[in-house]
């Protein structure tokens, strides 16, 4: 959902992004088409915003600790966001991105393996 959020972002400041479709480029659309897409787009933001805020209440239910919840719903975000940004912007994620990935992993692995003994 987050390349949502980055068209969303375009046709709110009309800045120029280069993996945004010529269709939506500022003035290829027809102008009453601009503030129903904005609109839909806004509701879309909104929605993904509260299923993700839904999830994350339930994960603090389920979970012994809110550290442990906090801890998974971050690495869940910045993982998620880079492997997206890598599918559907096709960014390049290079060979520290990936490092830098997998220390967070680590870390966030011994930290939950941590509370779970004590």
């Amino acid at each position: 959902m987050y390349h949502i959020w980055a068209v969303y972002g375009f046709l709110a400041t009309k800045s120029k992004l280069s993996f945004i479709p010529p269709i939506l480029m500022h003035g290829a659309l027809p102008p009453y088409l601009l503030l129903p897409l904005q609109l839909l787009l806004l509701l879309v933001t909104v929605v993904t915003n509260v299923c993700m805020l839904a999830l994350f209440s339930r994960a603090l239910v389920k979970s012994s600790t809110s550290a442990e919840a906090s801890l998974l719903n971050l690495v869940g975000s910045l993982v998620g966001t880079g492997l997206a940004s890598s599918i559907l912007f096709k960014e390049s994620l290079g060979h520290c991105w990936f490092l830098g990935a997998l220390l967070i992993l680590a870390g966030s692995y011994l930290v939950l393996i941590k509370e779970k003994t004590e």
